[in-house]
């Protein structure tokens, strides 16, 4: 177990004013594959009036973790929650491992709603206020661990009948976003899902991962736009991603900066596809790239030295994130941004916003990792000439 200071000066780097200033962040409900092992909140089988569900597993570590980053953030924290498996005597496969579907009963699935109300419940009573929740972590996809699957169809059934009408009655204030998967299907999902009336008045929003792009190399940005186009009103949010989970690629790679430019791309290129924000998956791992009950390690912006006594290294990672969590502020709106290149020359990756301050922050990305760039910024009256080195990012502040 980290010792407390040292967990503390790892909190500060994110949620602290000298640190990243992270704003959101997202809570798995019950375990994941990086937790130590797969639990529930209840284990009594047949209890599908959930009486015996309880969140006491959480009150050691995972409550007061999140605590203390609620108290050194000078900025309000929104949480969202993700399910990844329903107790195992719940689903069709008996485990909370390898996929699965809940059982088809409708005390199952009502059950089911209940528990995620509970869950939602526990966590306010515990001063943690939750603000949104995704139906399922990745429906699409039966993996080795923590996993339960929907179809679209299964999943707009699930909120239609069963979450959405209880959500609205016990916590009516908590958005609830659907997909929580990949990009390359989500236009799919979403039309299959939003499509029918009486799911869409449940749902505020679409979750997004991006693994299916392979580090970028298939984006699907656009995947982004067109849903957008075809369901204005819902909001586009990713809420998982990292690096390191390509096979023969997979674990840390201390001091990469392949992997913060990966980061900073798709974090600008989600930004300039109607995504609302961007959710990263784990802030800190150890040097195997976990825990891991499943064995599925992967890399984060912070990696800690478990052999080593309070060392910890930052990963370009965490740099690349610092220049969209710090500048770009809860409350800001993108604005139009023309960005011309010499012919031949592939242009500068770039996005804009303008704070509730009325600030503007520009982001600018180089790809290229030969070449720097001179360029130059012009906002109505104002303008500067400035230099971006080779595979670098900047950040620009107009102050209002």
């Amino acid at each position: 177990m980290m010792n407390p200071d040292l967990q503390k000066l790892i909190l500060q780097q994110y949620y602290g004013d000298n640190g990243l200033q992270y704003t959101s962040g997202r809570i798995p409900i019950a375990s994941c594959d990086f937790s130590t092992h797969s639990y529930s909140y209840n284990d009594h089988v047949g209890d599908l009036a959930q009486g015996n569900f309880s969140i006491a597993v959480d009150l050691a570590q995972k409550i007061p973790l999140i605590k203390s980053a609620m108290a050194m953030s000078s900025r309000p924290l929104r949480f969202f929650s993700s399910p990844w498996s329903a107790p195992g005597w719940m689903k069709t496969n008996g485990i909370m491992t390898g996929g699965g579907k809940l059982i088809d009963d409708p005390r199952y699935w009502s059950s089911w709603a209940l528990y995620l109300s509970k869950f939602l419940t526990a966590y306010e009573e515990t001063g943690i206020p939750i603000w949104g929740i995704t139906v399922q972590n990745e429906p699409n996809w039966p993996s080795l661990w923590d996993s339960m699957t929907y179809t679209p169809l299964e999943e707009a059934h699930f909120v239609k009948n069963y979450l959405g009408p209880l959500l609205r009655k016990e916590h009516p204030l908590v958005k609830i976003m659907i997909h929580d998967d990949q990009r390359d299907v989500v236009v799919e999902w979403a039309t299959s899902i939003l499509n029918d009336s009486e799911t869409a008045q449940y749902v505020d929003g679409i979750g997004v991962h991006w693994y299916a792009a392979v580090d970028d190399l298939f984006p699907y940005w656009e995947k982004l736009t067109e849903v957008n186009a075809l369901f204005p009103s819902k909001f586009i949010l990713p809420t998982e991603a990292c690096e390191g989970y390509i096979p023969g690629l997979s674990g840390p790679a201390i001091g990469d900066w392949g992997r913060g430019q990966t980061y900073g791309l798709d974090i600008l290129q989600d930004l300039q596809n109607f995504a609302v924000g961007w959710t990263d998956w784990n802030i800190v791992l150890d040097l195997e790239g976990g825990p891991n009950h499943a064995g599925n390690f992967v890399d984060a912006p912070i990696i800690l030295n478990t052999t080593a006594k309070n060392v910890f290294y930052k990963n370009p990672m965490y740099y690349y994130m610092g220049h969209f969590s710090k500048f770009i502020v809860p409350g800001a709106s993108r604005i139009k941004l023309v960005s011309n290149s010499p012919l031949g020359i592939a242009p500068l990756e770039t996005t804009a916003f303008v704070n509730p301050d009325k600030s503007i922050v520009v982001v600018v990305l180089n790809r290229d990792y030969l070449e720097g760039r001179s360029f130059f910024i012009q906002h109505s009256s104002r303008y500067i000439n400035t230099f971006i080195p080779p595979a670098s990012i900047q950040t620009y502040i107009f102050s209002s």
